[in-house]
């Protein structure tokens, strides 16, 4: 959670930050999700899945 001064993710930015963050959640099969208003502060969640389970490879 930032509690900061928040930004319109809506308006187009020369940055490349939330694209590399998004670009690499989608690498990942992931979702993100922006909550931010300008004055408010920023909440950005992301989620992932993942198996804790390793892969077992057995050789013969």
């Amino acid at each position: 959670m930032n509690d900061g001064k928040g930004f319109d993710y809506k308006e187009k930015s020369n940055g490349l930050g939330l694209q590399n963050i998004r670009s690499r959640i989608q690498a990942l099969n992931g979702n993100i999700n922006i909550d931010s208003v300008k004055g408010r502060g920023t909440i950005i969640n992301i989620d992932i899945e993942y198996n804790l389970k390793p892969e077992v490879n057995i050789v013969n």
